[in-house]
């Protein structure tokens, strides 16, 4: 008779490894509870060779996608239209003065800087800030509005490291999920000389990449030049081995074109 502990653990890792077969399954996130506050990014290209699959942030497996999320191709040529201006107020402060105050300092202290000014500002839904379930704001919108929720916070903050010169192939938009209630979120994954910290509007400090395995299983990540699918970094069972073994499949079938968002896809 299996004793009743290790009777949880076996429960919890064919749980994970179910997610991960979803995530492969699908080219989309897990299957979550509704959340109103982000949609399910559907991915619109199938998964790398795996070469590139490494082990990666939040202590998670990586494996690159060849085409970019459409939210994120989306946000960004809104925010080329409109990115942020250093007259624009961000809370009491102008912009250009948030930025000069934080390119003098450096390291965990300018990101804690960046983190505080943006967590400063109000969290309101994208429901009530622009009557839709799901919007990704660039940084001009969340400013001008004063409020956003956790996604258009963590948007924010990625653009404001990029305009201090932090190079992009050191930032991440990190989708992940709260391991104790599985609630969506978003946070930015920085990767510096010491190591990599994350943005979050939920805490004032910084978290390790540890801390943030610890407190969010990682979904979906993405920059302007690259989306990542996370899978959990240990096989656990039969289930996770042929969630890897049918990803290339998946993504043959991918190739064709756009995953087409359906009226009961899952979402964030």
């Amino acid at each position: 008779m299996i004793p009743p502990r290790l009777q949880r653990r076996s429960a919890a890792s064919r749980s994970a490894a179910l997610l991960d077969l979803v995530a492969v399954l699908a080219l989309g996130v897990p299957a979550l509870q509704p959340e109103p506050a982000l949609a399910v990014p559907r991915l619109d290209s199938g998964l790398a060779t795996p070469q590139e699959r490494m082990r990666g942030l939040l202590n998670s497996i990586e494996i690159r996608l060849q085409r970019h999320l459409p939210q994120m191709e989306d946000l960004e040529a809104r925010e080329r239209q409109r990115p942020l201006r250093r007259s624009d107020r961000v809370g009491k402060a102008s912009y250009g003065a948030v930025l000069d105050g934080a390119s003098r300092l450096q390291g965990q202290a300018r990101l804690h800087f960046v983190n505080s000014v943006w967590n400063n500002l109000r969290y309101v839904a994208d429901k009530e800030l622009y009557g839709m379930e799901d919007y990704w704001a660039t940084p001009a919108e969340t400013a001008r509005q004063g409020a956003g929720d956790c996604e258009d916070l963590a948007i924010a903050k990625y653009y404001t490291l990029r305009d201090l010169g932090h190079a992009t192939g050191s930032l991440r938009l990190m989708l992940v999920a709260l391991r104790r209630s599985g609630e969506p979120h978003m946070l930015v994954c920085v990767r510096g000389k010491d190591g990599v910290h994350c943005l979050d509007n939920r805490r004032r400090r910084l978290l390790s990449d540890r801390e943030a395995s610890l407190a969010y299983r990682p979904i979906v990540s993405a920059s302007e030049r690259l989306a990542v699918l996370h899978l959990s970094p240990k096989p656990t069972g039969r289930l996770a081995t042929n969630a890897r073994a049918r990803a290339p499949l998946a993504a043959q079938r991918a190739q064709a074109g756009l995953v087409q968002q359906s009226a009961n896809a899952p979402r964030f």
